[in-house]
């Protein structure tokens, strides 16, 4: 029968239910009046419930017993229940009817004893009841009851201040009928005895009160007025003696049940479903969630960072994760998301403004924020409650009843009662003075057992024996334990078979047990907790109602008049002692508390010791001292502070508003700060519960003084409980307590109750934020945590969204340091995290970083937690932590990926997400590298396994502008490039490797400028093109003619300045292609890879930087590649980290056998090459088409593929801290195919793969307006090459020729003017022969003179034709007119160029002697650019006319020397015309020493001065110097020995240092033509230094002297190229500003067609050559161009001409010593004046005529005979050769002496003509004469005549004979 009754009471409320929300769901807002009168039916149905709307659903209601004060707001969205103020959780509306049914059913009527009662439902409801309850159960199996202390309810009060204490002294006996239930009597009486609107019974179908249970309570007569109770507004607290002895409870117990309140109880885990069932997820779902939460947060900051790096604007949008609370607490009307529903975030169509986007990011970060009523928070206000409990300087738990208990079974129960009501059995607070023990009611209550009590008990005797000792209104029975005790384990912690909800639903109870210990229930985790036994199994329903019952009577009749007893009493003592002006003017002179504790401690002794500490703790500062409480019961401040107390809990907020306010500044004046601090805390409490919304006002200045002064005060009291321990030598300085003192912990209650007011905060969220963060100071790691989250809430409600984040931060530091808080730490990390965005949150964001990789470390969350290790290893210094922290970083990463393989694959899968710009499989360029990595699994049909890489996390970092890529072993070690790998195809792709795109040089090419290089390469292909052009020509036309040819001058220097100007038109047009190419890469349309040989290593050269500040090994480094071969149809990669599975069930068999891995070496590299790690061989196409990918036969990875299409080295890198490094991987492709360099890949640590791709900016395209307004860059094609044949590949070397030679170290001495002997090492490293093989230099400083050895018998017959022809020959294999592009000779009889001999082949190796002078001041850099040319069988045959033959492909070598040249001498000649004989002159040469290279032996040895020209000779005049400054030569031997005469004993004149030397010698003009040019070597010998006259010593004589003038005819030549192209780039310049400034504005297009086409001067140019050519080979292009012309520009002919040359070159030679290391070293130098003109061509700086006399010079005459007259000759020659001269020639009037003749004329010679004067000199006494009396007056044609006196004396001395 009852349990068909209780069904259909279930049926009745939930189709209720139903119909509630089919009217809500079809009406809409409309149903408002249906949706009521749903409500009022379940109204009467019953009575005190109410229906709530959330969400759209009718949810059943709780009890409404909150007052409105205790209402705080907004409902916690996370908590599982909707609970009401008192703690009542929801209940079930089958739970309701089935209650109900069952009181119903077992309601005595009035007639029916207890016993009869008690034995019918033991009988026969008990078991019905049981049936049912099991029946329920199992339709209900997943719905569980939480724990009432893992959600308590949410009020801004504590329990102490809402609820009314009863004491409880029970006896044994008494106390073992509570224990049968598995309970004491307090928890007892607080379960049942606070059951008032929570029972209804079924009365005529609807449900009704139970009047019986709860009595109608007649109005409280409070201090001022009467006030109305209601039973809703009583709250009843039962305490024992154990409670009153021991509380407050420990400091170190109290922070224990802190942390256990903070943690996550497995009640949090509960998500209650939309159909009202509940179910328990798994642990860490939320945790999962956080943990993507902060995922997310990573990818938007990488994407964050691309965006900046792209356009550098910084993007801080988020949208608000999922299944979080991101509605900003307190907003009135605003319904918090349901669960699973995130919010549709649309992105502004423009970035927003940095304020807008960091109040977005804040608005979802602060969804990670606990609000007040998150359940965790109240279970630590709830546990912080009970912790501070029974603090002595409040009433709160001063009991107004005792109850006294016995039990019948007792044989005297009312003796045992009369015991119980003495005063030694009240707990301590009433022993030491604080509470009055006659201020107490006593209530005496006798229990009796019904199914173990006596049998023959009698109640009414009982009654009335009670009665007659204690009285008629305190006495009653209890009558429980109706039921068979039954001893049923609880399994999962919650209240399931034989117990009752209400031992839930009555709230929390205390988490501390007997004594103040932590109970062992008191945990997170049930199945960690003590296995409880069923409360209540001996209760009855009846016995519940009875308890009820009782406890509403006593109240009724015993508390309710004992309390307005209290109140008067106290009411009238308070008055009188502090109302009234009297008593205010005496509060003036009251004296301070503690001069009386000496009196109150005479009047109480030594009782009382005040609060129980911890062992080890401090006595309070509250107390006096001697220890007794400062404030006994019956002093007027202890008294007013219990009458407020009273009329507080009472609800009389007024009245308790007004005593605090009297009692107040007593506490201040007495210092006593704790109470201080409590009084202004209930003033608080008092204003808030008068105004709850705070619309009235009035009390809000006064609130916010009282808060702040409350605090202060708190503080005050920790402070000197601090002072106290530093006093007693306990250090507390710069720690965080371990425990809190009770007022510290009263300041923490106080502010999270104030955060957890709606009304207290609003408009206050700075201040109360500022006062949480000062209370944070004193306390706990844990409580300053939970202050400093909450006071981060208000920052971000205050708008202060940065103090937001840096408190988070804090409180996630302070949960870190609690111990156990792990999640909170987590949570807060991650909530600062998501602030922290941008570029000014560096700092923070990688303290963050660290935190958070701790954290999730040590939560065991690896997959996330090595995602910020792996962010942090990669920032300078680990993000600014010690060398240790930095240690830890790569250990912890090292142990995730060892012994948690899968989550470290997680976080690496993260991290390539992430990062959008990771790897690329082959040509898929919008692929992510994870998804092709699935593919490429799935492809090898499972076959292998992923390992573990971690990839781009910028360990170590790598620069990605000093990438560059070189041919292995081309690299100088300053850095400069050696020779390019490139291969160029003809014409269009010759120049070198340059920075991908943009025209200016990568860095792989170290020093030197790239706009010499650039010159260099046009001006060699010029001079290369116009080789062509001459080689074309007629035979006949270039032959050299006989030796009439020679004197057709014109014809030479035609031929010359031909030459030049046609290789400056070439220079044009290369310079105009290079400008087009270049156009061309900027917009982006011929851009190509370069093209590279196979078997050619090539090294890939970049600059790495450790990060951190410790020690690094990087092993089995090496590049990562792929190489796709178009033949094959496959492609070898690298990129993929997999590996066969096989490899990890062998790898044991493979470390034991030690197979060895296959290895590879290629020509001059010393490396090793192997197959690179990770392998795989797939098909081209991959991916492309289902039935490629399908094909498995294309798929190899790891050991079968056994011949890889390319290899690497893997070298081991170790960088010290801090440090950078420059590290040069290689690589040599060995198939044809597509290469493409991605990355490198090293192992850290000999653990952990690690990847970095290659990441290069491309060039910035010029094709379009959009491209270049906003920067577009193209793709990056340093990295990318085409693969092609076999090619040479050059290697030079230079190196001096000898031990002793100077410029051989870096730190010689090299001064200007030096010489010395080198050796050019060539070297062909590739594959395939190299032919025509040019040196191109800046300058001519290097010269390559052959040795020839010539026979006597030849010598004989053809010497002189010998020497003709070699003067018309190049110097230094010179090609083109520019002196500096050079054919370097392979074979050593290198007089003839022969194409099938010099040819290098494969391996080979060559030396080439070389001679390098030194010219200019400071560093000089020496650039040589070699040419070469890939050779084949077929290069030397000429193809016929007309056919097109595809250019042979050449390549470039660069060498680059940079030497410091100091100064040496420096020499200066003059030439004068001889005034004594005709056609001579006087040259004076001029040397001064100007060394400063070192501080000692600076002197230099001046060795010979030899003298080139054709028409002159110069002799030596003798006696200038004395045979003891000569000096024996440094030189042992002259230069060329072999060649000079061995007689010549060498020697030297020394020239000091500052010394200056002039030299004179005498030219003399060659009668006879010289078809030979004439070498006059001046030696400083003291022989004659002459040669001989054999023909081979003049041969000899003749080529060492063309030797010595080598580097001048280069001089001379490119002295003679440059300044003609510098003149034609100046008149291009001239003639374009013309046309310009002449000319109107130009046509766009007009402009566009002129840059792209080439000049047509040009293209005939071009035409006609590949026309004449038709394709010939550059070697016989070389070997054709010296006899094209009849003299090259660098031969010795044209620097000593044969027509019009009157000039003279001069050569000093001269030694020196200089250091070198330490030691001496003797060097050699020669110094150059070049076309000294002894006899002008066309104008002259002096006189043009010259002056010479012929006259006895000595004579003796008797002049008593008469005068002397003497003859004499005057010859006047015009200098000029060229020129016409017109002249006057004068005798000057002398005294002493007279000319007769013809003594003046005019006249005009011609050049080179002269004419004699014939004169007598008449002399008339003997003397010494100066016969120099001409004066010649040049005449020029429009100018002013010139007159010329010469200096020069013609003296001649006359002798009187007679004398």
């Amino acid at each position: 029968a009852a349990a068909g009754m209780l069904e259909k009471a279930g049926q009745l409320a939930y189709s209720t239910v139903e119909s509630a929300n089919d009217l809500l769901v079809q009406g809409g807002s409309g149903s408002h009046d249906n949706l009521t009168a749903v409500n009022s039916g379940l109204g009467a149905t019953g009575t005190g419930m109410m229906g709530n709307v959330v969400g759209g659903r009718l949810q059943p209601a709780t009890m409404a017993v909150d007052p409105p004060s205790m209402a705080i707001d907004p409902p916690s969205v996370g908590s599982q229940s909707n609970n009401s103020g008192d703690g009542a959780a929801p209940m079930n509306l089958n739970d309701i009817s089935l209650n109900a049914m069952v009181e119903r059913m077992t309601v005595p009527s009035s007639k029916q004893s207890r016993t009869e009662t008690a034995a019918a439902g033991t009988d026969s409801i008990g078991k019905g009841l049981h049936q049912q309850r099991q029946r329920q159960q199992e339709q209900n199996q997943h719905t569980r009851q939480n724990r009432a202390s893992s959600n308590p309810p949410p009020s801004v009060l504590a329990s102490r201040q809402s609820r009314l204490s009863i004491l409880i002294l029970p006896t044994a006996e008494a106390q073992s009928i509570a224990a049968k239930n598995n309970t004491s009597l307090p928890e007892l009486f607080r379960i049942f005895g606070n059951l008032n609107s929570s029972r209804r019974i079924l009365q005529g179908g609807r449900m009704s009160k139970d009047a019986s249970l709860e009595p109608m309570l007649p109005p409280f007569r409070s201090a001022n007025r009467s006030i109305a109770l209601s039973w809703e507004n009583i709250q009843l607290n039962f305490l024992s003696n154990n409670d009153m002895d021991h509380t407050p409870v420990g400091e170190g117990e109290g922070e224990k049940a802190l942390g256990v309140a903070a943690r996550l109880w497995d009640e949090d885990r509960i998500d209650a479903s939309a159909d009202g069932d509940s179910k328990e997820t798994e642990e860490d779902v939320e945790m999962n969630q956080l943990e993507g939460y902060v995922v997310a947060a990573l990818a938007e900051d990488e994407a964050e960072e691309r965006a900046r790096s792209e356009d550098g604007i910084p993007s801080m949008t988020s949208a608000p994760p999922s299944r979080r609370n991101s509605q900003q607490f307190g907003e009135a009307g605003d319904d918090p998301p349901s669960d699973g529903v995130t919010a549709e975030h649309h992105e502004p169509p423009f970035p927003p403004r940095p304020e807008e986007a960091l109040e977005n990011v804040s608005d979802a970060a602060f969804a990670l924020t606990a609000l007040p009523t998150s359940p965790w928070l109240l279970r630590f206000r709830n546990t912080l409650d009970f912790a501070t409990d029974g603090m002595y300087h409040e009433m709160l738990c001063n009991p107004s009843v005792v109850i006294l208990t016995a039990s019948t079974s007792e044989i005297s129960y009312v003796n045992c009662l009369a015991e119980l009501a003495n005063v030694h059995h009240l707990p301590r607070p009433y022993q030491d003075g604080r509470y009055d023990p006659n201020g107490l009611r006593r209530e005496f209550l006798l229990l009796h057992d019904v199914v173990n009590g006596p049998k023959d008990f009698d109640e009414s005797r009982a009654l009335k024996l009670m009665r007659d000792r204690f009285g008629m209104g305190c006495c009653s029975i209890l009558r429980i334990n109706s039921l068979v005790p039954r001893t049923v384990a609880i399994s999962d912690g919650y209240a399931t078979t034989g117990e009752d909800d209400e031992w839930e639903n009555a709230g929390p109870a205390s988490p501390f047990g007997p004594n103040g210990i932590l109970s062992a229930e008191y945990v997170p985790h049930v199945e960690n907790s003590k296995k409880a036994l069923v409360r209540g199994a001996c209760l009855s329903p009846s016995d519940k109602r009875a308890i009820r019952r009782y406890v509403a009577n006593m109240v009724a009749t015993g508390l309710v008049p004992a309390i307005e007893r209290r109140i008067a009493h106290l009411n009238a003592s308070v008055s009188n002692a502090k109302k009234g002006m009297k008593n205010v003017i005496k509060s003036f002179w009251r004296k301070p508390k503690e001069n009386l504790l000496a009196s109150a401690a005479s009047e109480i002794g030594a009782g009382g010791t005040g609060n129980r500490r911890d062992s080890g703790d401090h006595k309070s500062s509250e107390l006096g001292s001697s220890g007794v409480v400062k404030y006994r019961y019956n002093s007027i401040e202890s008294q007013t502070r219990l009458l407020a107390d009273t009329l507080f809990l009472m609800r009389d907020y007024d009245a308790a508003l007004g005593a605090y306010r009297l009692v107040k500044d007593d506490y201040k004046h007495d210092k006593a700060h704790l109470h201080y601090a409590s009084v202004q805390e209930m003033m608080v409490l008092c204003m808030h519960m008068l105004d709850p919304s705070g619309r009235d006002g009035r009390y809000s200045g006064e609130i916010q003084h009282s808060i702040e002064t409350s605090l202060y005060s708190y503080t005050r009291v920790s402070d000197e409980e601090q002072q106290q321990q530093q006093a007693d030598g306990v250090s507390t300085a710069g720690i965080r307590p371990g425990k809190a003192p009770h007022a510290t912990r009263l300041a923490t209650r106080l502010c999270l109750a104030l955060s957890s007011s709606r009304s207290l905060c609003d408009r206050r969220h700075m201040e109360i934020a500022d006062l949480l963060a000062s209370a944070s100071s004193h306390e706990t790691p844990l409580g300053a945590a939970v202050l400093l989250e909450q006071s981060a809430a208000h920052y971000h409600r205050a708008g202060m969204v940065r103090k937001y984040a840096f408190h988070m931060l804090m409180a996630g530091h302070m949960f870190r340091s609690a111990g156990g808080q792990e999640r909170h730490a987590f949570r807060c990390f991650a909530a600062s995290l998501y602030v922290y965005h941008g570029e000014r949150w560096g700092e923070l964001r990688s303290h963050l970083r660290s935190a958070l990789a701790a954290q999730l470390y040590g939560m065991g969350r690896f997959a996330l937690s090595m995602q910020f290790y792996a962010k942090l290893i990669g920032m300078k210094g680990g993000g600014r932590v010690s060398v240790r922290s930095q240690q830890k970083f790569l250990n912890h990463i090292v142990n995730v990926c060892k012994d948690h393989p899968a989550q470290a694959l997680v976080a690496i899968d993260r991290m390539n997400s992430n990062k959008n710009n990771g790897i690329l499989a082959l040509d898929m360029a919008v692929a992510p590298r994870r998804g092709v990595l699935e593919d490429v699994m799935k492809g090898f049909a499972d076959a292998v396994t992923r390992q573990i890489e971690i990839s781009n996390i910028g360990f170590p970092h790598v620069c990605g502008s000093s990438i560059s890529i070189c041919v292995d072993g081309t690299e100088n070690e300053d850095g400069s490039i050696g020779r390019n790998s490139c291969v160029s195809l003809g014409r269009t792709d010759s120049l070198p490797i340059t920075a991908d795109g943009g025209g200016a040089p990568g860095p792989s090419f170290g020093k030197g400028d790239e706009a010499v290089w650039q010159d260099m390469i046009n001006c060699a292909e010029a001079e290369l093109r116009s080789a062509v052009a001459v080689a074309s020509l007629p035979k006949a036309n270039s032959s050299i003619k006989s030796s009439s040819s020679h004197n057709d001058s014109h014809s030479q220097f035609g031929e010359d300045e031909l030459s030049i100007d046609r290789v400056i038109t070439a220079i044009d047009t290369e310079e105009r292609e290079a400008e087009y190419r270049e156009r061309a890469k900027k917009k982006g349309t011929t851009r190509l890879p370069e093209v590279r040989a196979t078997y050619e290593p090539l090294a890939v050269t970049f600059s790495m930087k450790n990060p951190l500040g410790l020690e690094i090994e990087l092993m089995e480094m090496q590049l990562v590649a792929s190489l796709a071969c178009n033949t094959s149809g496959l492609v070898h990669t690298s990129e993929f980290s997999a590996a066969p599975k096989k490899a990890e069930e062998t790898i044991s068999n493979d470390l034991t056998d030690e197979k060895e891995e296959k290895s590879w070496t290629f020509h001059g590299s010393v490396d090793e090459f192997r197959s690179p790690e990770f392998l795989c061989q797939l098909p081209v196409n991959y991916g492309s088409s289902p039935e490629v990918s399908s094909d498995a036969s294309s798929f190899a990875i790891g050991p079968d593929s056994s011949n890889p299409y390319f290899v690497v080295t893997k070298p081991s890198v170790k960088m010290g801290p801090n440090s950078d490094a420059r590290v040069s991987l290689k690589l040599c492709p060995l198939a044809e195919g597509d290469l493409r360099i991605r990355g490198v890949r090293f192992r850290l640590l000999g653990e952990v793969w690690m990847y970095h791709s290659f990441d290069l900016e491309g060039p910035l395209l010029q094709d379009t307006r959009v491209n270049r307004s906003k920067r577009v860059r193209g793709e990056s094609l340093i990295l990318r090459s085409k693969v092609e044949q076999k090619m040479p590949s050059l290697k030079v070397t230079i190196a001096p020729d000898n031990e002793n030679t100077a410029m051989q170290q870096s730190t010689t001495t090299v001064l200007q003017g030096q010489t010395s002997r080198w050796k050019l090492t060539l070297s062909n490293l590739g594959y395939a022969p190299a032919s025509n093989i040019l040196l191109k230099t800046n300058a001519p400083w290097l010269n390559m003179t052959p040795t020839r050895h010539f026979k006597d018998d030849d010598v004989e017959i053809n010497g002189e034709t010998t020497i003709q022809n070699e003067e018309n020959s190049p110097t230094s294999f010179c090609v083109g007119p520019s002196g500096t592009l050079m054919r370097v000779p392979l074979s050593k009889n290198a007089d003839h160029y022969n194409p099938l001999v010099d040819i290098l082949q494969p391996g080979e190796t060559v030396d080439v002697p070389i001679a390098i002078r030194t010219s200019g001041g400071g560093r000089q850099d020496f650039y040589m650019l070699f040419r070469y040319e890939l050779w084949s069988n077929n290069s030397n045959t000429v193809p016929p006319s007309g056919s097109s033959v595809v250019p042979p492909r050449h390549r470039w070598a660069r060498k680059l020397l940079s030497v410091p040249v100091y100064p040496s001498i420096t020499m200066s000649a003059s030439l004068m015309p001889s005034y004594s004989n005709k056609g001579e002159h006087i040259l004076s040469v001029e040397l001064m020493n100007y060394r400063s290279d070192r501080d000692s032996e600076l002197e230099i040895y001046l060795n010979k001065i030899c003298v080139a020209s054709r028409h002159f000779e110069v002799k030596q005049l003798r006696g200038q110097v004395n045979s003891s400054e000569f000096s024996q030569s440094l030189i042992s031997t002259q230069d060329g020995s072999s060649i000079l005469n061995p007689v010549v004993s060498p020697s030297s004149l020394k020239i000091g240092w500052q010394e200056r030397v002039t030299l004179h010698y005498l030219v003399v003009p060659i009668e006879t033509a010289n078809r030979l040019v004439t070498f006059s070597n001046l030696s400083f010998s003291n022989g004659s230094g002459m040669w001989s006259d054999s023909a081979l010593s003049k041969i000899r004589s003749h080529r060492y002297g063309a030797q010595v003038t080598d580097f001048m005819c280069r001089e001379r030549a490119h002295e003679v190229f440059i300044s003609t192209l510098q003149s034609h780039r100046i008149e291009k310049e001239m003639l374009v500003a013309e046309q310009e400034k002449e000319g109107q504005p130009r046509h766009v297009a007009q402009i566009r067609r002129e840059k792209s086409s080439l000049p047509e001067q040009e293209s005939n140019v071009l035409s006609s050559s590949a026309a004449t050519s038709g394709g010939q080979h550059q070697s016989q292009i070389v070997s054709n161009s010296a006899s094209s012309l009849s003299a090259h520009p660098t031969s010795l002919a044209s620097l000593c001409p044969y027509r019009g040359g009157s000039n003279i070159n001069i050569i000093c030679c001269w030694s020196a010593v200089v250091g070198n290391e330490g030691r001496d070293v003797t060097i050699k130098g020669q110094h150059h004046l070049r076309d000294l003109l002894v006899r002008p061509l066309n104008k002259s700086k002096g006189c043009p005529l010259a002056l010479t006399a012929k006259y006895n010079s000595n004579l003796s005459h008797n002049f008593d005979n008469g005068p002397l007259d003497e003859a004499v000759e005057i010859t006047i020659c015009n200098r000029l050769i060229e020129t016409e001269v017109e002249f006057e020639f004068a005798i000057i009037d002398n005294s002493e002496f007279d000319f007769v003749g013809t003594t003046s004329f005019h006249c005009s010679l011609t050049g080179g003509d002269e004419i004699s004067v014939p004169l007598q000199a008449r002399i008339y006494a003997g003397g010494v004469y100066n016969l120099q009396s001409v004066r010649l007056t040049v005449l020029k044609a429009g100018s002013t005549a010139v007159p010329y006196l010469f200096p020069l004396q013609w003296t001649m001395v006359v002798e009187d004979s007679v004398a």
